[in-house]
């Protein structure tokens, strides 16, 4: 495999990122802050201060709804639902500082899913259930009761620019969810992302904060159906065309009708080689770069941060290269994609979360000599699979982790129709095979232009989607 991966200059001063091969340092990038993370930080002391008042011990965080205009509220718009509970208690763990710090619980949602408490969102005697169930603390191997659960709901604007947030709580004793606070956000590229949207930004030479306007646009137009002159389709995601690949054979990639602008394609039976085909189409006639995931996890070591943070494949104009599984060192040796049955399928989909069953392309081009995108700050903190195998002792290792990560300067904050189990979850397999090796090179100043999104499987409704959960 000729394909080779950047290693991306970065500012240690910033992320605390060791440099790549190449020591050149470009002028200084502009701050890229994720929109909804610096906002969310303005009100973990206002929430934990409510809550302590109310005697809460333990608190667990549950998925979020997503409401656009005239539909219902959703927990299948993107991956925002389980990435903004997940963002949410870390927030809580970094400013949930005492003698007594409040009890955080990790993913709260999972635990109800495996206990078929599908229909909390909806049903006062199922909220009522939860408060019966054991759940793991975010920090060492103690399981606790939950005192209150936090919840509530992302409203999209009709122009898609701008996002309000409500988190609300419930306990036992008042089952009904009641508004805690709330807050607007602008909508940037990684919102943009997170609720399913696909677009592109074509345009150079334009600062972070206006590539973040254009993405608005540009999805908002596909929303409407308009013609935006810059396709975001498996044919050309801004220069590169995706092809999927069933035991060499080709696969229909279509417009997925339950998320606007997303894709699908059946998903793969256990047994069959699944490859994943980028070529570089040369309509943009230089080096681009793409971060390939397969369930949140890059094809590169299974990197699971922002694809910003991700080492990249990089493909010249006209060049194409197929990727069979999760590659693991410059040597080529890789874990094919191993394809599980119905039953094994369901049982690991929480592994991955939001991002079971979903192959996604972010599309990266640099420009030396201007700015790049920088995250600031981050709360999507560690990965949920680090966090499995290496869980931090204490709540304070994991802040310490989690504000180190996220590079967290802490201020102070004011107030096509799948059914499901059709076909199944791709996994590294167990073996490793050999590739042809591969090369690096740096790649200054990476920019996001396109996003594409591909659903290959769905996994259980239940942990996805408690508004669709049946009433018997």
């Amino acid at each position: 495999m000729s394909t080779i991966i950047s290693r991306t200059v970065r500012y240690p001063q910033l992320l605390g990122w060791a440099l790549g091969l190449s020591l050149a340092l470009s002028a200084p990038a502009a701050l890229r802050a994720d929109n909804l993370d610096v906002e969310l930080m303005r009100y973990p002391n206002l929430i934990l201060a409510k809550l302590d008042k109310q005697d809460v011990q333990n608190v667990g965080v549950l998925h979020f709804s997503v409401k656009k205009q005239n539909k219902q509220p959703s927990f299948n718009l993107g991956t925002l639902s389980e990435t903004l509970a997940y963002r949410l208690e870390n927030a809580l763990i970094v400013y949930n500082t005492g003698d007594e710090p409040i009890g955080i619980i990790r993913n709260a949602s999972a635990v109800a899913a495996k206990h078929k408490i599908g229909s909390w969102s909806h049903r006062e005697l199922e909220r009522k259930k939860l408060f019966d169930l054991a759940y793991p603390l975010a920090w060492g191997s103690q399981k606790v009761k939950a005192d209150a659960f936090l919840t509530g709901v992302v409203e999209i604007a009709p122009d898609l620019a701008t996002a309000r947030v409500v988190i609300e709580v419930f306990k036992a004793d008042k089952l009904t969810p009641t508004k805690l606070t709330e807050f607007k956000v602008d909508m940037d590229r990684s919102l943009l992302a997170d609720t399913g949207h696909t677009f592109v930004v074509a345009q150079r030479g334009l600062t972070s904060v206006k590539r973040d306007a254009a993405a608005v646009r540009d999805a908002h137009k596909r929303e409407l159906k308009q013609g935006t002159g810059d396709a975001v389709t498996p044919e050309d995601t801004y220069g590169f065309k995706v092809r999927v690949l069933y035991d060499e054979q080709e696969q229909t990639i279509s417009p997925d009708s339950q998320a606007a602008g997303s894709f699908r394609v059946q998903p793969p039976q256990p047994g069959q080689k699944v490859a994943i085909e980028l070529t570089q189409n040369g309509r943009i006639d230089r080096v681009l770069a793409a971060v390939l995931k397969v369930n949140g996890q890059s094809t590169w070591q299974q990197q699971s941060m922002e694809s910003l943070q991700c080492q990249k494949w990089l493909q010249k104009p006209g060049e194409q290269q197929t990727y069979r599984g999760y590659y693991d060192d410059l040597s080529g040796r890789f874990s094919p994609f191993q394809v599980l049955d119905a039953k094994e399928s369901e049982a690991r989909a929480s592994e991955f979360g939001s991002k079971a069953g979903l192959i996604e392309l972010d599309v990266f081009d640099s420009q030396p000599g201007e700015p790049g995108d920088q995250l600031q700050i981050s709360l999507r903190g560690l990965s949920q699979r680090s966090l499995r195998d290496k869980p931090q002792k204490s709540q304070e290792d994991l802040r310490a982790a989690l504000l180190n990560k996220g590079n967290i300067r802490l201020k102070t904050t004011p107030p096509i129709n799948l059914k499901r189990g059709d076909g199944g979850l791709m996994v590294p397999a167990p073996e490793k095979l050999e590739s042809v090796a591969i090369g690096t090179k740096d790649y200054p100043n990476p920019v996001l232009r396109g996003s594409l999104m591909i659903r290959y499987y769905d996994p259980n409704k239940v942990s996805l989607n408690p508004l669709q959960v049946s009433e018997k």
